[in-house]
């Protein structure tokens, strides 16, 4: 039995190193962990935090997408209010009247002559302005 004691006694001598080692890198592997667990939180923080400025940069984007087709809109309606009034006429053979009242008379008789309306449709009509371009088209 004394056999089994020593055995035992010598046994527990090679095992109190390497139990003290182990604690050594519990310790260790613990406090690295804990480090580990706040840069776990650290990075979730942020990560929040990008998430909360990436939904209101998204909002905001979304917010100037809905104001820029407004202004297209509203920039459509403008230029089809500007132009249901207007009315081009091109290549009417005449040379470059001095006055305004040349370039009236050189329409109607264009409307007359030309497109065939009955002459008092085209007397009745009221220009607001004209405003011609002599180019000749092809």
């Amino acid at each position: 039995m004394r056999t089994y004691l020593s055995a035992l006694d010598l046994l527990e001598k090679m095992l109190y190193p390497f139990d003290l080692d182990l604690k050594k890198l519990w310790t260790c592997v613990n406090d690295q962990n804990q480090k580990l667990d706040s840069r776990v939180i650290s990075v979730k923080d942020r990560v929040g935090e990008l998430e909360f400025s990436l939904a209101a940069v998204q909002s905001e984007l979304q917010q100037v997408r809905d104001d820029e087709s407004r202004v297209r809109d509203d920039i459509n309606y403008v230029k089809s209010q500007s132009m249901r009034n207007n009315l081009v006429f091109g290549n009417i053979p005449e040379s470059k009247p001095e006055t305004w009242e040349e370039s009236e008379s050189a329409l109607r008789s264009f409307l007359h002559d030309n497109l065939k309306l009955a002459k008092d449709l085209v007397s009745a009509i009221q220009f607001e302005r004209l405003t011609p371009d002599w180019r000749v088209l092809p």
